[in-house]
């Protein structure tokens, strides 16, 4: 999963490999047409970053851009958790099949606002806001998301943000062939 020479770790072929077969796209092709979204999307926010891949019933955390001032996350690039843990993860699951009772709700929300919110989940005073980059089929193929330090980030304006930015990103997604 991943490789390290020199006391430098990055992303080995099996990770590759592994978000490839998950999403149809190739993980360093979808690094690279997203991580200029990703950069814009930190331009506007100043927070961090990251982009995901769902993997069974897991996330996997392929790319994360950050600047100094921000948070410094328990999570490397690469990194897998519990797709039900994260933002990321949730966004992705919930445009998927219908599901009973709180998690509907949850669905019916990101379907509305195109982003799902998360205050207080991994990490506490930590609010994650994430949106799915859906295929032509309207299938979740990834994942963006903003997060920063809940009694500091603009969370209305980053959402607006992260939803401007993720459509944007799903268009260049669609002309990649995800």
């Amino acid at each position: 999963m991943i490789e390290s020479a020199g006391g430098v770790h990055r992303r080995g072929p099996a990770l590759s490999d592994l978000a490839g077969r998950t999403i149809g796209l190739p993980a360093d092709r979808l690094r690279a047409a997203l991580l200029p979204h990703m950069v814009d999307l930190y331009e506007l926010t100043h927070e961090t970053v990251s982009l995901a891949v769902v993997s069974g019933t897991d996330v996997v955390l392929i790319e994360r851009v950050h600047g100094q001032r921000n948070l410094r996350s328990r999570t490397s690039v690469p990194d897998r958790a519990p797709a039900y843990a994260t933002a990321l993860g949730r966004a992705m699951l919930t445009p998927r099949a219908p599901q009973p009772g709180r998690t509907a709700r949850l669905a019916a929300a990101v379907r509305r606002q195109g982003v799902f919110v998360r205050t207080d989940g991994v990490v506490p005073g930590v609010t994650c806001l994430a949106s799915p980059d859906l295929d032509e089929t309207c299938r979740p193929v990834a994942a963006l998301s903003v997060s920063g330090r809940t009694h500091r980030m603009d969370i209305a304006a980053a959402a607006a943000h992260l939803r401007a930015v993720s459509l944007t990103a799903g268009l260049s997604l669609l002309a990649e062939g995800a």
